[in-house]
Parts: C-alpha cells; sequence; structure tokens
C-alpha cells in the first residue's frame, strides 16, 4: 500500500495529551503508526490491521524503524481485539475504509483497504467506545460529505467533538476531507483549515510547514 496524504495528515495533526498508550485502527502499511511514534517519544502503539500482508508489511516497516521497541503489530478484526483486550487507549487513530456505495475493483486488497467491507463506522464506533480510556481522544480521517454520519454515530456513543480539521485539496476546490477528533468531555468543537495543493499542484506552504518535519523532500 502506498503513503497516501489522508494518512500523513491524520498522523501529522491527531493530537493528545499525555498520550502513553497509542491505538492505530486499520493500520495498512503502518504510516500513521510510525508518525505516532515519532511525535510522541514516550508511548507505545499498537497496530492493528485484518489483512495479514498489510500487517506483515506494517512490521517490516516497525522492524526497521528507530521507533522498533514500542510498536507491536497485531493481526486481528479490531471487533475481536476490543472484546478480548482489557486494554484502555489514551489515543486511538483510524483512516478507515470510505467508498461505501462504489465499484469494486479487481484487486482484492484494494478493496478492502478501500470499501467498507470489514469495518463500517458503526463497527468502528463500538469498539472505540470499548477500546478507548476515560479521557482519551479518538481521531479519524473521512470524506467531507461523511461527516454528518460519522457526527451522528458519534453522538450515540456520547463522544463530542473537541477539534476537526477541514481539507480543501485546491482552494478552488471544496472540501473533500475532514480530520475529527472525540472525546467524552468537551463541550466546544475548534476548527482549522488546510488547502494541500496549490493551483499548479504543488504543495502550499501550509502544508509543506505542516510535513517539514517528515517528509525527506520537504
Amino acid at each position: 500500500m502506498k503513503v497516501g496524504t489522508d494518512a500523513v495528515l491524520l498522523g501529522i495533526w491527531a493530537q493528545a495529551r499525555d498520550a502513553s498508550k497509542i491505538l492505530d485502527i486499520g493500520t495498512g502499511n503502518g504510516v500513521i503508526a510510525l508518525l505516532m511514534s515519532q511525535r510522541f517519544e514516550d508511548s507505545k502503539i499498537v497496530a492493528i490491521d485484518i489483512d495479514k500482508e498489510s500487517i506483515e508489511e506494517a512490521r517490516c516497516n516497525f522492524d526497521n524503524s528507530p521507533w522498533h521497541s514500542r510498536i507491536v503489530a497485531i493481526h486481528q478484526d479490531v471487533l475481536l481485539y476490543a472484546r478480548q483486550t482489557q486494554e484502555h487507549y489514551d489515543l486511538i487513530v483510524c483512516n478507515p475504509p470510505f467508498f461505501e456505495a462504489s465499484l469494486l475493483s479487481q484487486n482484492t486488497k484494494l478493496n478492502q483497504a478501500k470499501h467498507t467491507l470489514t469495518l463500517d463506522y458503526s463497527s468502528l464506533f463500538l469498539s472505540v467506545n470499548q477500546l478507548i480510556a476515560e479521557n482519551g481522544v479518538f481521531a479519524l480521517i473521512c470524506p467531507y460529505d461523511k461527516a454528518d454520519k460519522v457526527f451522528q454515530l458519534a453522538k450515540q456513543y456520547q463522544f463530542h467533538c473537541r477539534r476537526k480539521l477541514v481539507i480543501y485539496p485546491k482552494k478552488s476546490k471544496s472540501a473533500n476531507r475532514i480530520i475529527i477528533e472525540f472525546d467524552k468531555t468537551t463541550s466546544r468543537c475548534q476548527s482549522e483549515q488546510l488547502i494541500v495543493y496549490q493551483e499548479d499542484n504543488t504543495y502550499t506552504s501550509q502544508y509543506r510547514r505542516w510535513g517539514r518535519d517528515y517528509y525527506i523532500n520537504f
């Protein structure tokens, strides 16, 4: 799996105070877990994915990183993991599959990664509600047009928006992604905006400023 802008943005932007235990749901190639390891120096990270090949790829990336001693890769369905574990996490991050009504490709791995075949938003919130610590934070990125559905589900589980980042591919384009942070205590939601590309398809100065500690070519 390639490294996508969605994963990088979530890994850069998600925040939680004193996050000693972090869970990355649907880790794929592990890029978000690696970003968490770089940013939260004293944290222990669990990266979970239902796809065996993805976990093997992530584990290889973890083993070859400076943070290998702090990341554990688990091949398991998060719904099963939530029922079996006694762990609770200070920060949970997820870049979930989001093509709910699109045509499937011939590539099974891509289908599983991009379509809600194995993890829909309802199942995700159910799992997170069981796995999050009392003062924990849950951050996910989703298509902008799915935000209302995500907020409705969050309300069912008594999650409140604490921060949100509305993402525009270009200044001339409509928003296409949103990152939302939830917890169970915040009463007001802080809102930010990010434009990723300039009109000539180069990265904006804002995106470069955010990513310069993580991209080797910035």
